[in-house]
Formats: C-alpha cells, sequence, structure tokens
C-alpha cells in the first residue's frame, strides 16, 4: 500500500469510527465538501499549498463552511489544514466511502449498455445483482453507443459483459481460429 493510501485510510477510519449511525450522512458531506474545494482550480491550490499558513485556511473555513459543515467534517478539514494533509483529501473521501459502503452491506456496479436504462430495467438488475452478491446495490451506468446492445457489468473482480459487440468479437475470433474443411483450401 502507498503511503498516500495508507495516510488517506488512517484519517478515513477515523472519521468513519467517530461517524457511528450518522456514515451516510457524513459520506454525502464529505462529497458535497470535496466537490465545493475542488471546483475552483484556484480554491483547491490555496488549500493544498504549504505556503499557506494554515490558521488563515481554518479562518477561511470558518467563514465559508462551518455553519453548513459537521463538527465532525469541520474538525477533519481543521486538522488536514494543521498537518499540512490538505492534499489527501479526495482519498480520504474515497476510503471513507469504501468503508461507508462495507458497514451498510453496499456495494457499488458499474453497469455500461448501449442506451440510457429504463427505470425498471435498473431496478431488475438491482434486484438480480443484489440477490447473487448478497448486498445493496448502487448502480453507476454508464451509456456507450460501440456496445451495440446488451449490457457490461463491472463491481471489483466481477465481469459480465453481455453486449452484442462482445459476442461479435467472439464469432470473429471463433472463425478466425477454425480450419475450412477440405484439402483444396489448404496448401501444404
Amino acid at each position: 500500500m502507498q503511503l498516500d493510501t495508507k495516510i488517506a485510510s488512517v484519517y478515513a477510519e477515523a472519521v468513519a469510527s467517530l461517524a457511528g449511525k450518522q456514515l451516510d450522512a457524513i459520506g454525502e458531506e464529505l462529497e458535497a465538501v470535496l466537490v465545493a474545494l475542488t471546483a475552483d482550480d484556484n480554491v483547491w491550490r490555496y488549500f493544498r499549498s504549504p505556503v499557506v499558513d494554515s490558521e488563515a485556511k481554518i479562518a477561511l473555513l470558518s467563514k465559508t463552511i462551518k455553519a453548513d459543515a459537521s463538527e465532525l467534517v469541520f474538525n477533519l478539514l481543521g486538522t488536514l489544514a494543521r498537518k499540512r494533509r490538505f492534499d489527501h483529501l479526495p482519498g480520504i473521501v474515497e476510503a471513507y466511502i469504501e468503508i461507508a459502503d462495507r458497514e451498510l452491506g453496499r456495494q457499488h456496479v458499474g453497469i455500461e449498455s448501449a442506451s440510457a436504462l429504463s427505470a425498471e430495467q435498473k431496478e431488475a438488475l438491482k434486484k438480480a445483482i443484489g440477490s447473487r452478491l448478497q448486498k445493496d446495490i448502487v448502480l453507476k451506468e454508464k451509456v456507450r453507443a460501440d456496445l451495440i446492445g446488451g449490457v457490461v457489468v463491472r463491481s471489483g473482480d466481477l465481469l459480465f459483459d453481455s453486449s452484442i459487440s462482445n459476442r461479435l468479437k467472439r464469432i470473429r475470433q471463433a472463425i478466425l481460429e477454425r480450419k475450412i474443411v477440405g484439402k483444396a483450401y489448404y496448401e501444404n
């Protein structure tokens, strides 16, 4: 495990242990704060900069988000500012979401399809995949016209590809691997 990943995991585990039953709410808040801080490159550079005084960063956070942020999230941001580890915030949020999902029995599943799925199709996929994995499923949908039809399901090490483009590739490969019967087709 890389040092950056380890640092992010330590902070994420600490926040998750303090969040208690508010795992979801804190996760949503962390994601919102990350989006707000990284939306403008200048703002993100300011908070990541080791040159800017940590107290100036905390003062700015106090003016801008303290009223809307939970005490836990505000304290995390203050600690990151004091320890000059603000650049780890994206990794902390990612690690926190993984911890929360594991604790709450959720699994993120990527679904790729040739066209947007209807609500009924999404629900059917969630139900089928959920019963197979024995977890609550959070779908992340992506439309890829090059699939022609069918779906590709990705979750961790699981890959299920029932796309028409994949079937066509397999048919092409099978045709290329087979020899045509009959001596007339071969010179040797």
